[in-house]
């Protein structure tokens, strides 16, 4: 139970001022307190803490506390070496905790939504820890403010502009360096950067506009830094190649992925092997099955689960990915692939029940709409395997698949995101 005492601001609004200790986290990377039956969470605390924090009485439900003082210490605690980090940057929530602790509460908490939520007992697998705890993120996402670049941050408005980042990889860094001393033209409202192995560069602008302010602009950047290969722009469904080639060249295994400047792909190259190894690995498909691939990209999936069954279709709704994913499928001398621009949902509908014998899928983070689910059942696939980034969702979505006949076989954590509350999670379920 906290201790608590009243203050008043100069302003004249009162506060509660609390000590207590922090008892867990929350999925969002967040210390948790009860107060008062209440649930406080506080950000940058970790369990074991012993903190002074602060909550506004206007605001009843007591959801976020903010942190006072630390005045007794988790043992998990480390220096975050962050300087943003440390003024508030929401990029990373877990840079003050020890590594091997994080991917403990990352089992934890998938273990902990998914038994709560889809109300069995899961069996969750230990998380597979990353080797790499810097330089392992390929995207950079930058925000122009009056003409200065700023990090996008996840859950907060803070402006943040740090001369490093830790976990970006040492192309985007250089990039980085470059464009926050650079007056940014006003027609763009964010700047995207992806990084390849290699170390070359894709850049997407979001823009307002298009004229010749952009184009001079993309120039001068390709001009200084011979490491960007294209810059893409999209005005809302208005997508053009403004500089240099269309796509950056990744590798993964022995697969070679074209990606659209403005296409998405893993953000964690070292892992996504894993990622991928593991999905072929869970699905055990024989040579004669059909795979459906949801959500399938630029191929990713697809084209590896194809070297090991009969044939595979994917349904994504970018033109541009799709486009990508043929390509990728004849790069790779992948014949028995074939791809469906449509939303995933409609999609669906083209197939009759039992047509294929898996399926795949890899929503994005607010997981599968309702409708979909639907179509999922009706397809009746002898096994789906779901990939997610956001346990929340991923538990919502399985208890729909349980409830229509499905068990959960193999549940197995990746961690892709060092340093963050976020973690990617494989589910096979079967019939």
């Amino acid at each position: 139970m906290a201790k608590q005492t009243t203050v008043k601001r100069s302003q004249g609004e009162k506060v509660l001022n609390l000590v207590g200790q922090v008892s867990a986290l929350n999925e969002f990377g967040d210390g948790v307190i009860k107060h008062r039956e209440q649930v406080v969470k506080i950000a940058r605390t970790l369990p074991g803490d012993t903190v002074e924090y602060s909550i506004p009485a206007v605001s009843p439900r007591y959801v976020y506390g903010i942190l006072q003082k630390l005045k007794h210490q988790s043992p998990d605690r480390v220096e975050s070496q962050c300087a943003a980090f440390d003024s508030g940057c929401g990029g990373c929530q877990w840079l003050h905790f020890n590594y091997s602790k994080q991917v403990l509460w990352k089992t934890r908490l998938v273990r902990e939504l998914l038994v709560q939520r889809c109300q069995q007992d899961v069996k969750v697998n230990q998380c597979i820890a990353a080797d790499k705890l810097e330089g392992f993120r390929n995207k950079i996402s930058l925000k122009n403010v009056n003409g200065k670049l700023f990090f996008m941050q996840e859950f907060n408005d803070l402006a943040v502009s740090p001369s490093r980042c830790r976990v970006e990889s040492e192309a985007n860094q250089d990039i980085w360096r470059w464009l926050r001393s650079k007056k940014i033209p006003t027609e763009i409202e964010q700047i995207h950067v992806r990084s390849n192995h290699a170390q070359q560069l894709g850049i997407h602008f979001f823009v307002r506009s298009f004229n010749q302010n952009l184009k001079d602009f993309a120039d001068n950047i390709r001009s200084h830094n011979p490491s960007v290969v294209g810059i893409g722009a999209s005005l809302r469904d208005d997508y053009r190649i403004v500089a240099g080639q269309e796509f950056l060249t990744e590798v993964c295994g022995d697969l070679q992925f074209q990606i659209p400047l403005n296409g998405f792909f893993q953000t964690n190259a070292q892992q996504s092997k894993i990622l991928l190894d593991l999905v072929v690995k869970s699905l055990k498909l024989g040579r004669a099955q059909t795979v459906l691939d949801l959500y399938s990209g630029v191929g990713f999936f697809s084209i590896a689960l194809a070297q090991h069954c009969a044939k595979v279709v994917g349904i994504e709704n970018n033109p541009g990915s799709v486009a990508a994913a043929v390509k990728n499928a004849a790069l790779n001398q992948t014949n028995n692939c074939s791809f469906i621009c449509d939303d995933v949902a409609n999609g669906l509908k083209r197939f009759a029940l039992a047509e294929f014998d898996s399926i795949v899928l890899d929503p994005p983070r607010s997981g599968c709409q309702e409708e979909l689910l639907s179509e999922l059942v009706r397809l009746h696939a002898e096994q789906i395997v779901y990939v997610s980034c956001s346990p929340s969702s991923l538990a919502r979505d399985l208890k729909v698949l349980l409830k229509a006949g499905y068990r959960i076989g193999y549940c197995q954590p990746v961690d892709m995101f060092p340093h963050s509350s976020h973690v990617e999670t494989i589910v096979r379920l079967s019939r």
